[in-house]
Formats: structure tokens, C-alpha cells, sequence
């Protein structure tokens, strides 16, 4: 089942690749990842697609310090 998630995190690359390799380390299939600006500068918007049925992925990102929200689409 694939879940669609909506991250707002700290502007920059390293935000970016701390939630991809998270995701990539606890084997997760990322079927589509997009990353844009977000209206506050400092804050970047990232949309991720996961293969995620029991909702693991969400749990494991919502942990990390850089995300400040997460919701699913």
C-alpha cells in the first residue's frame, strides 16, 4: 500500500538527505520524492511516496529533529 507524505523541514541539503537515508537505511521502496521551496525561507517542503503498509515510515521520520511537520496526503 503506498502511503504519500507531506514533510516541512529545515531549508538546506542535509535535512534532505538525513530523511532519504533514513528511509533507504530501514529498506524502505520511496516510489516518488520531491523536495520545492516553501513559502518561509528556512523551511523547505518535501513530498515523499513510500510503500508503507503499516505506517513505519511515518514514525520513523515524525522522530527526526529536522522535520517540523508531518502529515499524510
Amino acid at each position: 500500500m503506498e502511503n504519500k507524505y507531506f514533510l516541512r523541514t529545515n531549508s538546506g541539503l542535509d535535512s534532505f538527505l538525513r530523511i532519504t537515508n533514513t528511509l533507504r537505511r530501514k529498506n524502505f521502496k520511496v516510489k516518488n520524492l520531491s523536495m520545492s521551496e516553501s513559502d518561509v525561507s528556512r523551511f523547505i517542503n518535501v513530498f515523499i511516496t513510500v510503500d508503507d503498509e503499516e505506517k513505519r515510515a511515518y514514525n520513523y521520520i515524525s522522530k527526526l529533529a529536522d522535520v517540523y511537520e508531518i502529515r499524510q496526503v
